[in-house]
């Protein structure tokens, strides 16, 4: 079963309590192990949330059952070995059931906590943790505020993991619609990575963001690469008008979702609209309902709050360079209702791929 809210981690060195990237690891663990904070829920019961442990270089290749810390996609974690293939390593969390394989060189350390079997039962575990976080999970802040503190506090782990922009499949559509590259607004531009693609493709790029250390961040980076790249700190919703001076508006993912009613989303895809050039179009993306599972565990949250707001309020979790676990406001879509959205802000939307729908003027 594929969960609604994907099991977290993260691992922290405890004191003081900072995120622990792969290359600090690295050179912390050639002097002396070092101790390490687990952060999250992908462990299940094998080890809680907040367990301390001590890491060392790793040495003799471990066995099956042994707890490593290794990286994924670049992010250190704490994973089980679950299978020994020469060079090779099957690794999985106790709580997750989706295995990785990765080469030696991703395993960073070994680690004092004790080897064990490699748990059964993760899509029960995974279904518990579902339904709790659907009647009991809110965020503390907010809908706008959670979702702005969540991008403040990481605005430093996006800065350092800086990848590449625009989906390749995404891309591609852009090539096909535009036959050239014009002047594009990016709306939830983060660190700027979408915004450094573009501008590579020359594109005249716009970025903007209501976090001010991602705006930070991304014009250190702009700078960094020497791009001409325009970052402006402010809230979409909230954008000075500027008729006709826009080929393309590309929203970066789920930031559609993250605007909190109704009333406000279509009067942002209204102003965006008077933006645009005659044949100008908007990429839109925004969390949507892909099975009946998903639709089950929003039912569930809105009578949690006793049918009060609107259905589809949920929430993301994510762990804090603080160590903590925290919840940031999103707004899932059924198909009709997010349809209903944009025609009444005057767009006709084309099919969705790679997290992405291409609107048109009407």
């Amino acid at each position: 079963m594929t969960p609604f809210w994907h099991p977290i981690s993260t691992l922290l060195i405890a004191d003081p309590a900072s995120f622990a990237t792969e290359g600090v690891l690295r050179l912390m663990l050639k002097m002396a192990p070092m101790e390490l904070l687990y952060a999250g829920d992908r462990m299940g019961a094998a080890v809680l949330h907040g367990t301390r442990f001590e890491a060392r270089a790793a040495g003799d290749p471990p066995a099956a059952g042994d707890l490593v810390v290794a990286t994924i996609d670049g992010i250190p974690d704490l994973l089980r070995v679950r299978e020994v293939n020469g060079d090779t390593f099957l690794l999985m969390a106790d709580a997750d059931p989706t295995p990785r394989r990765v080469p030696a060189a991703s395993l960073l350390a070994s680690t004092s906590l004790p080897a064990s079997p490699v748990a059964r039962g993760h899509a029960r575990r995974r279904l518990l943790l579902d339904l709790s976080e659907a009647w009991r999970g809110r965020p503390g802040r907010g809908a706008a505020d959670s979702v702005k503190f969540k991008y403040d506090m990481q605005a430093p782990f996006y800065a350092q993991v800086q990848e590449a922009g625009i989906d390749p499949s995404l891309e591609a559509r852009f090539s096909s619609r535009f036959s050239e590259p014009g002047d594009v607004l990016v709306v939830g531009c983060g660190t700027g990575r979408e915004c450094f693609d573009l501008a590579e493709r020359g594109w005249r790029v716009t970025g903007v963001d209501f976090s001010e250390p991602m705006i930070a961040e991304a014009r250190k980076e702009a700078s960094r690469r020497e791009l001409s790249v325009d970052f402006e700190l402010g809230d979409i919703r909230e954008l000075a008008p500027a008729p006709a001076s826009l080929d393309c508006v590309h929203f970066t993912y789920d930031v559609y979702s993250f605007i909190p009613t109704r009333a406000e989303r279509i009067a942002t895809l209204q102003a965006l609209r008077e933006r645009l050039r005659p044949d100008g179009a908007l990429w839109l993306s925004a969390r949507r309902v892909q099975r009946a599972y998903e639709r089950c565990i929003l039912w569930i949250q809105w009578l949690s709050r006793r049918g009060a707001g609107e259905w589809g309020h949920s929430h993301t979790r994510f762990v804090g360079p603080d160590g903590a676990l925290h919840r940031s406001a999103v707004r899932v879509f059924g198909a009709r209702e997010l349809a209903r959205e944009v025609d009444a802000a005057g767009f006709r939307a084309g099919e969705w791929s790679a997290g992405h729908a291409l609107l048109e003027r009407c």
